[in-house]
């Protein structure tokens, strides 16, 4: 797995889970094998194969499977770089200012390191 604050590529076995919380706007790209995803209150599931792609639509969970052994790129939205530190310190506190891309954006990596440390765990848990 390769992990930076923009992206992660993830190894997924046949089967193998990634459940994403608050993740709208991420893309996933399907860079090998085939996977399912699904998202909290959609009612269309979207199965994607090696060179597609789909973007989160919605807040709330989504959930990313892999129909065989597949390789899959989460790619956080893009997030202004003005003040981001000030920002986020906003953010933190109930009822702060930040501006609402960046309340979004803190709250989508908020979920996708949710969902990657509930994978690594689980992957743990395997050995």
């Amino acid at each position: 797995m390769v992990l930076d604050m923009k992206r992660a590529v993830i190894e997924l076995e046949q089967r193998g889970v990634i459940p994403l919380e608050d993740a709208v706007g991420t893309r996933i790209d399907c860079l090998r094998g085939r996977i399912w995803i699904t998202e909290l209150g959609c009612t269309d599931d979207i199965v994607l194969e090696a060179g597609e792609s789909y973007e989160i639509e919605r807040v709330g969970v989504a959930v990313v499977q892999a129909l065989r052994d597949a390789v899959v790129v989460l790619c956080a939205p893009a997030v202004p770089c003005t003040g981001l530190a000030a920002r986020f310190e906003g953010y933190s506190h109930a009822g702060g200012d930040a501006h609402p891309q960046v309340a979004s954006a803190w709250i989508t990596c908020r979920g996708l390191v949710r969902g990657l440390l509930f994978f690594t765990q689980s992957r743990l848990a395997l050995y």
